[in-house]
Formats: structure tokens, sequence, C-alpha cells
């Protein structure tokens, strides 16, 4: 696992700790403690990772298939020949 100092983070406010988004903000605006009212893209040397605030990635979309197109064959040895 990687060390929190290794993790690649992109440091904008939108993730911050700090921040707040505000609710009527069409524009991407976030309410910093330390800064006020401030763009969402905006970082200043106080940040703090929030992983809350991460938007996952889409799950991988899986690829349909038929069931005819899985074939399993079992061949079990014959025990009584090797007695004889």
């Amino acid at each position: 696992m990687k060390n929190k100092a290794e993790i690649d983070i992109e440091k904008i406010c939108a993730k911050c700790e700090r921040a707040t988004i505000l609710a009527n903000s069409d524009n991407g605006y976030v309410l910093c403690s330390k800064k006020g009212i401030v763009k969402d893209t905006y970082c200043c040397k106080n940040f703090l990772y929030d992983p809350l605030k991460r938007i996952p990635s889409p799950p991988a979309k899986l690829i349909p298939f038929d069931t005819a197109d899985i074939s399993i064959s079992v061949e079990f040895p014959d025990f009584d020949s090797k007695n004889n």
C-alpha cells in the first residue's frame, strides 16, 4: 500500500477538508475556512486532503457473453482398469 506522501493527489479546494461546496453555486465555488469563498480549482498552502470528497471512477463495464462460448469437459480416469 502506498504511503500518504506517495499518493498523487490533485490539490484543489474541491477535495480539501477545510472547504464546503456551496449549494447555489453553479460556477464551482467553495467556502474555505481559511480563505473564504474561492473557486473549486483553487488551492492554498493550507490544503488538507479529504478522501470522502473524492469522486470514484465508474466501475469497469462487463462484456456480455453467451453460455455457448464456454465449454467445460471433465475426464475422469478409469480406476478399475489400473487395478487389473
